[in-house]
C-alpha cells in the first residue's frame, strides 16, 4: 500500500528536463547532470581560453575520467559517455533528488535517517506496518508537511515475502533499519530472531528484483553484533571494539535473543 504525504504533486520538486540525444556541448563553467534511464552522472566543468581557443576540463563522477577538449574539437564531450543525453543545468538540491527507501520508518533511528535524507533533497519512501495508525506516523506526517511531495508511506511486513516490492520498485537507495527492538518477549525465536532474519531476506529479495536501479543497500546493525550483553571478552586490539570483533556468545537459550538477532543479520 502506498500513501503520499504532503503535496499531491507526484513529481515533487524534481524538475530535470530530458534534452534528448543532443550532441551539443554545454557552454561555460559549472555543474551539469547527464541522465540515461535511471543513472545520473555528475559533470564538473572548468573553462579557460588561450590563444583564442576555448578549452574545458570535464570530470565524470561515474568513472572519475578527466577529459580536456577545445572548442574547435569535433569530438563529443566525454566521448565514453556519448549515449547519455544532456540535462539542463541544475542546482545541487535538485541533483540530489534520488529516491531512497527507509524501512521501519517510525523507529527512533529510522526517523532520523528519513529527516536527514529529506534535508539533503532526496525523495523518501518510508515503510511502516500501518499507515493508518496516526499515533505511530504522526512524526512522519509532520516531516511530510515540512517537505511537500518528497515523502511517501508504504505499508510493509517483515515476515511477508514481497511486502517491500512496491516501496523498493525503481528506487536508488535502500536503508534497511526495521528490526524488533525488545529484550523481554514471550517467544524469542518468533518475536526477535524470525522477524530480524526473514525481514532482511525479504528486503534483499526486493532489492534483487530491482537490481537495475538500486545503487546501494545499507543494513543497520548494532553494537550487540560485536559484543554480547554478558560477555567479558575484551576487544581484539586490546583497546577498542572494531569490525574485527564479533559476538560469539549470545544465543536464544542464554537469554540474549535480541543480541543474537543482531548477530544473525
Amino acid at each position: 500500500m502506498r500513501r503520499d504525504i504532503g503535496s499531491t504533486d507526484a513529481g515533487g520538486s524534481t524538475s530535470m528536463v530530458d534534452m534528448g540525444k543532443s550532441k551539443c556541448q554545454p557552454q561555460g563553467s559549472g555543474i551539469w547532470v547527464l541522465r540515461r534511464d535511471n543513472l545520473y552522472i555528475l559533470i564538473i566543468r572548468w573553462c579557460t581560453q588561450s590563444d583564442g581557443i576555448r578549452y574545458s576540463m570535464n570530470v565524470c563522477s561515474v568513472c572519475a575520467h578527466v577529459c580536456f577538449l577545445c572548442s574547435s574539437s569535433h569530438h563529443h564531450f566525454l566521448e565514453h559517455c556519448a549515449e547519455y543525453p544532456y540535462i539542463t543545468n541544475q542546482s545541487i538540491h535538485q541533483m540530489s533528488a534520488f529516491t531512497a527507501v527507509v524501512t521501519g520508518a517510525t523507529g527512533f533511528v529510522a526517523l532520523e535517517v528519513v529527516k536527514q535524507l529529506l534535508e539533503k533533497g532526496y525523495n523518501v519512501r518510508a515503510t511502516v506496518r500501518s499507515a493508518a495508525d496516526h499515533s505511530k506516523t504522526a512524526t512522519l506526517q509532520a516531516l511530510g508537511s515540512a517537505f511537500p511531495g518528497k515523502l511517501e508511506l508504504f505499508e510493509a511486513d517483515l515476515l511477508s515475502p514481497g511486502s517491500f516490492d512496491g516501496a523498493i520498485s525503481g528506487a536508488d537507495y535502500v536503508f534497511h533499519v526495521a528490526s524488533p527492538f525488545r529484550i523481554d518477549v514471550e517467544d524469542p525465536q518468533r518475536d526477535l530472531i524470525d522477524p530480524a532474519v526473514q525481514g532482511t531476506r525479504n528486503v534483499l529479495a526486493s532489492v534483487v528484483k530491482n537490481k537495475n536501479t538500486v545503487r546501494r543497500t545499507v543494513i543497520t546493525s548494532s553494537v550487540a553484533a560485536v559484543h554480547g550483553g554478558k560477555s567479558k571478552v575484551p576487544p581484539t586490539n586490546g583497546a577498542l571494539y572494531t569490525e574485527e570483533d564479533f559476538n560469539k556468545s549470545s544465543t536464544v537459550d542464554n537469554g540474549e535473543a535480541y543480541w543474537a538477532s543482531k548477530v544473525c543479520c
